[in-house]
Parts: structure tokens; sequence; C-alpha cells
């Protein structure tokens, strides 16, 4: 078929080239004969000019044009891919990132206009998402003088979405027909009725969309083989998009059951085959300016979205004030006629009724339950917890929901504290600690992980005591970060902070557990600054990210990006950034802070092998004390890095401006998520910082972390595009917490 397609559009192209030449040749010689006389009217000149357009337009012939594609932020993943459908069904389009609304208080006209004049555009195509998505509007517009057209889209369905019932397929960079059904022609009975003028411009705009120029595009193939319809029902616009499928005579389907009837002359089989994407569109109003003007046309059957769910709401509450009114005026009728005081006779099967029972059943003591089974005859008012079943203690254990309540529970009595310190003890404190601390399996494989086998291989081992303790001690870590993630995710917009989800929190946990094998794996003294760029160190890295889908991969980099935030403003903040928190917590202060660009590395007397998880359990205070002597001696010192006197400037804990500050971020984040938790809580001055700094070696500085690089590794194998795969986190579409 694509041979066939191509062998005739090389003769329809040669015999256009012959047809343009002879053209030129009479075009010259026109040219040379109107050179004699230069005193024709400009009003002429602009009549022939539009005579001309119309014989073209009248011929077929489109002006060559070029679609500006784009949409606003807040666009959901359907209408991303309806934009992405359009954009490889087009091939006279240009796609655009999305488009900030927020940020222009004077609306988007202007920088619309500009994007479509920067690239070389006279339609633009903007897709709006209103209400988080809820509502799709579509811009149509002819820059810069207009007209507009603002559509209600619904009814939306992608080509994904359809190819589980339509299984056509077209041949990319080909060009289709647009098709206009009888109510968009001049002549037809429905633009002859008045107040249907407008269906002749609304066809006019979707034509400069669909249509293709006829001299072709850039990476546009010669064929032929798709139709656009374009039906008005109903005051609505459908759009449909078929394929035009050829079947030879007497072959069979592709199924195999039946043979395809022969066509007409003998010629093969043609049908159409749906492919998407479908959509309908509402017209709402048509301005006269590219986005702006006077309104030329308003519909005024148009229902805004926000009244259909508004009256929705209202008919609910309707139906339930009016029932509400039934049971009062039943009520007082009984009242009246002194049927029970309004009080109806119980049934024994009423809903009423049967709760009650359920009420006193679960009210009984255990010494009424157990008593019939006890041999030594009825038990007393209140039965002891000694002479409870061992099964029952355990079901009470494994109910608790922290490891602290199962501690306090064991402490309570004898009897629990011998039931807890059976066999059963390890098993309680793995269930628990999956419910409180969970997913385990992911901390599994950070106490797990060494160099003798790779990162992305999933390991599973027996649960012991020593496991399970390091196990809690990480999801203990885990925890605060719950309680610091809310409060930076909504730092900007915090009138809309909220307390996150199980799902939320669970989705955070494993996502620092992640995180923290990486950090475990790859941020180590084996990968110094040398090896990070070599072909398989990156492989060896990437390895590990293929385990997580893109989903959870935004997860992650949704927890990284807010400890990014807690390294570059609270544990090595800038120097723009300790002036400002200066100036605002002593602002009659005049003193101007001397700021030192330099890292300045204390001599190396704390040991070299610092790790966040000694083998000392007291590991944390050695190293606090041995790193800073004299904090023992003077406490004050070190208790605020705001502190201005003789002996501490405020300006010398910043760490550099711009690019010396970017750097020393890059190398702090490589710390894992315990290690950055720690400095926050108990490294307050740059000098401790620093100290613990020079005890990780040589091998950390100057060596940024390299998460970010192996990220956007993977996401281009995967065919994502990173710069959009972060804003979908930064609009929280993807990540921990979602709209």
């Amino acid at each position: 078929m694509a041979a066939v397609y191509k062998s005739v559009s090389k003769k329809q192209a040669k015999q256009l080239a012959r047809q343009q030449e002879s053209d030129e040749e009479d075009a010259e010689m026109a040219d040379l004969l109107a050179e004699a006389d230069d005193t024709s009217d400009s009003e002429e000149d602009e009549e022939d000019d539009a005579d001309s357009a119309k014989k073209q337009l009248a011929a077929g012939f489109m002006p060559k044009s070029r679609v500006l594609m784009l949409s606003s932020r807040g666009v959901t993943h359907r209408h991303r891919h309806l934009l992405a459908d359009l954009t490889s069904l087009l091939p006279h389009t240009h796609k655009e990132s999305k488009l900030d609304t927020k940020k222009k208080t004077a609306g988007y006209n202007l920088l619309l206009n500009s994007l479509a004049d920067l690239n070389s555009c006279n339609v633009i195509f903007f897709l709006e998402a209103r209400k988080r998505g809820q509502d799709l509007y579509l811009w149509l517009a002819r820059p810069p003088n207009g007209p507009t057209l603002k559509f209600h889209v619904n009814n939306l369905h992608t080509m994904s979405e359809l190819n589980s019932g339509f299984n056509g397929n077209c041949l990319k960079g080909g060009r289709g027909i647009v098709v206009f059904d009888r109510s968009f022609d001049e002549q037809g009975p429905v633009m002859s009725q008045p107040g249907n003028e407008y269906r002749g411009l609304v066809r006019e705009m979707l034509r400069g969309v669909f249509s293709v120029p006829k001299r072709g595009v850039k990476g546009m193939k010669p064929f032929v083989d798709r139709i656009i319809g374009i039906f008005g029902v109903d005051g609505k616009i459908w759009i449909r998009v078929y394929e035009i499928r050829e079947s030879e005579a007497g072959g069979k389907k592709e199924d195999g059951t039946k043979s395809v009837p022969q066509g007409k002359d003998g010629q093969p089989e043609v049908s159409l085959v749906e492919i998407g994407p479908r959509f309908v569109l509402t017209p709402i109003v048509i301005l006269e300016g590219s986005f702006g003007g006077p309104v030329i046309y308003e519909n005024k059957e148009y229902v805004s979205p926000n009244q259909v769910r508004h009256d929705i709401r209202v008919s609910k509450a309707a139906r339930h004030a009016k029932r509400r009114d039934v049971q009062t005026d039943r009520l007082a009728k009984r009242t009246n006629l002194e049927m029970g005081h309004g009080q109806r006779k119980p049934d024994a099967l009423d809903n009423r009724q049967f709760h009650d029972i359920r009420r006193r059943c679960h009210t009984f003591s255990l010494a009424t339950i157990m008593a019939p089974f006890l041999p030594f005859g009825p038990a007393p008012a209140t039965m002891p917890f000694g002479l409870l079943a061992t099964e029952l203690l355990l079901h009470i254990f494994r109910s608790c929901d922290s490891i602290s309540d199962i501690l306090n529970l064991a402490s309570t009595c004898r009897r629990l504290h011998v039931v807890f310190g059976g066999c059963n003890k390890l098993q309680i404190f793995a269930d628990i600690a999956e419910r409180e601390f969970g997913p385990l399996d992911e901390i599994i494989q950070i106490v797990t992980q060494n160099a003798s086998q790779p990162a992305h291989v999933i390991r599973a081992a027996p649960m012991t005591a020593a496991l399970l303790k390091q196990a809690i001690s990480i999801g203990r870590m885990a925890q605060k970060w719950e309680t610091i993630y809310p409060v930076k995710k909504w730092k900007v917009d915090y009138e809309n902070r909220r307390s996150l989800t199980n799902d939320e929190h669970f989705r955070l946990r494993r996502a620092i557990y992640r995180l923290w094998l990486y950090h475990r794996a790859f941020h180590t003294r084996a990968y110094d600054r040398f090896s990070r760029n070599l072909r398989h160190v990156i492989i060896e890295r990437a390895q590990l990210l293929h385990n997580w889908s893109t989903e959870e991969l935004a997860e992650i980099e949704d927890v990284r990006l807010i400890i990014s935030d807690i390294v570059q403003n609270h544990i090595c903040p800038s120097n723009g950034t300790i002036q400002r928190k200066f100036r605002k917590r002593y602002p009659e202060n005049n003193h101007q802070l001397a700021f030192n660009i330099h890292l300045n590395y204390p001599t190396n007397t704390a040991p070299e092998s610092f790790g966040f998880f000694g083998r000392d359990p007291n590991w944390a205070e050695q190293h606090y004390h041995t790193a800073h002597p004299g904090c023992s001696e003077s406490p004050a010192k070190y208790r605020s890095r705001f502190r201005n006197d003789y002996f501490h400037d405020p300006g010398s804990e910043g760490w550099g401006d711009e690019i010396p500050h970017y750097y020393v971020v890059q190398d702090m984040m490589k710390l894992d998520p315990g290690q950055v938790l720690w400095l926050r809580e108990h490294a307050s001055l740059k000098e401790q910082v620093e100290a613990f700094v020079h005890s990780m070696g040589e091998w950390f500085r100057d060596n940024g972390e390299t998460f970010g690089d192996t990220l956007e590794w993977v996401l281009n194998e995967r065919g994502d595009d990173i710069e959009e795969f972060r804003s979908a986190i930064a609009d929280r579409e993807v990540g921990i917490a979602r709209n």
C-alpha cells in the first residue's frame, strides 16, 4: 500500500513541478508587461489579491499554516495524552511546554501571541485546565488579529484508551482528509437559519487546525490514509478520526474468518476503522481579537460545569430535606392522634433492636462469656489476666499500633510479661514494625547491603533480633521525616497544608528507604570523582533504579528535593540566607556581617571511620564531643549561629553564594537521610558540620551526588523528559502528596 502511494505521489509531484514552471514563466511575462504602467490604485490591488485568495481557496489550495499546541499547568494525564495524539496526527504542528497562567495577572494573551510569533505559527491550539483538571477548555486563535474561539471539551478519549476497542492504525507523518457534515454547509438547512452564522467561522478555524497545507511541511509523508470527521449535532461539535483501510478482493480478513467481498470494478474494498482520539466541543464564546476584544458570539444554551455540579448538590440536599420533612410530619401526625406519642411498637427484626443487641453483647464481661466453660464454677465479676488464654493475649499484643505500646503492655503484669517473652516475641515485633515502619523488605535491603554483591539484587534474610533492631532504628528516622515533609512540601502555599494520609505515609517511608539504599551503595569511598562518569559505573547505578517504576522514582525524587531544601537552608545556608535571617531576627542591628567564602576544615582530631551507624551506640555523642572539645566548657558559645559578640560573627556561618554554595550542597547531598537528620539536630554551627565533613575523608569533598544524573539517564532510556518529570512533581501530579 505504501509503495503504491509513493509511486503515485512521485508522478503527481512531477506534474505539479511542470505546472509551476509554466506558471512562473507566465508570471514573469505578466510582470514585464505590468512594469510599463505603475499608476494602478492600491484598492484595486487589494481587490485583486482578495479575488486570487478566494480562487485559491475554491480550488482547494490552503495557505501554509503552522499550529502552536500547548497546555496550561494543572492538566491531567489524559489531557497530556490528547495533546500528544493530536501532535502525532498533524505534521504541521509545533508543541510547546506547559504555560504557567497563575503568574500572569493581566492574562496570557500577550504571552501566547509572543510564543506564536516566535515559532512562526499562525494558529494557536491552547488547552486550559480548571478545577484541578476536572474541566478542560480549548482556545483556538489566529494571532495577532484574531478571532478567538473558546470551547468546552468533554467526552474525551485518547488513542491509548481506544486501542482496547479499536484496532486501527495509520502512518505517522501522513495527511488526512477533513470532512464536515451538512451542518457546516453554507447552503445547508442549518446555516441558513438565523443565529447559526458562527458555524462558518468555526469551520474555517477547525479547517486551519486539522487540514495539512497542500504544499506540505517538513517531515510529512506523501500518504493520505486517514479521515478526520467533524460533525455538528445537538449544538456540539463531535470530532472523530478514522483510518482508510483497503483490503484486496478475495482475500481473508485479519482474523481469518471470512473473505473480503469484491468492490466495484474489481477495486479493493475500502473501509473505515476508528483510531482516535475522539472528543466533543461545546462552543462558549467567540472574540474578535486574539485572546481578547469584543464578543462576536455567545452561546446562550451553554451551562458551565460548576453550575451542573452545584445543581447536583442542591438536588441531593433537596431530597434529604424532603425526606426529613416527611418524617417530621409523620411524627407530628402520630402525636396528634395519640398513637404512642410518636413511638411505634418495637419489632424484633428492626435495625435499632439488632444494634442494641450487638452493643449489649460487646459490653458483656469476659467472666460472663466464659463462665459455662470454666471447670471450677462461675467466675467473679471481672476476670483477671491470669485466667485468660494465651491466644487471646497474643491477639491483644498483635492489635497494638506501635512498638512502645507493646513494651508498655508487657510491663503491666507478670502474666503479660511471660506471654510476651516467649517464642512469639520476635514475630509480634516484626508484625508491629511492618505496620509502624513498613515496608520492612526495603529496610532489609539497606541493612544487608555490602560491596560483595550488586545493589540491584533483591535480598531476603531471616528475621533476627539484631536485624530487627537495626530496622527499627532506621524506621524511627523515617518517622521523623514524616513530620518534616508536610512543613517543607507546603512551605510556599502553607494555607493548603494538610496531614498525610496512611498511603502517603507508606509511600514516604518507602521512598526514604530506597534513597537510603542508593546512598549506601554508591556514595562511598569506592566511587570517587574520577569514576563517576565511567559508562560501566553509570550502568551499575541505573540497574538499581530499573527495579522501580516511573511513579516510584517520582516519589524518591520528591523526597530528595525536600532533603536538598534542608541541606541548603539549614545545614549549609548560603551567605544571603544568613544575612536575611540575621536582619529578620535583629532588624535594629546595623552590624555588617563578615562572610568567609572558603571552607576552613579543622585538623583531623576525630577518627577517620565516622559513619552514622557505628558499632558504639553512643557514637553520636562521642563524635560531637570529640570534634568539639570546648562544648562542655562553654555551652552558650554553641547555642545559636546568629549570636553576635566578640567571639562569634554570624557571617562566618555562611557557605558562600551561587556557584560555591551549589558545589557545597552537591557534596552534602551524598549524605543519607539519617546523616542529614543528625546534622540538622546536632550540628547547629558551621565548624561542627566542617568537622563531620572532614571525618568522611578526602573522597567526600569535590565529588557531588550522582542520583540526579542517574535518574536523568534512566528517564531518557524510558523516553521521558526530566524537566516535565520534575514539573509534574512540583504540580503534585506525581510524588508523595498528590492533588
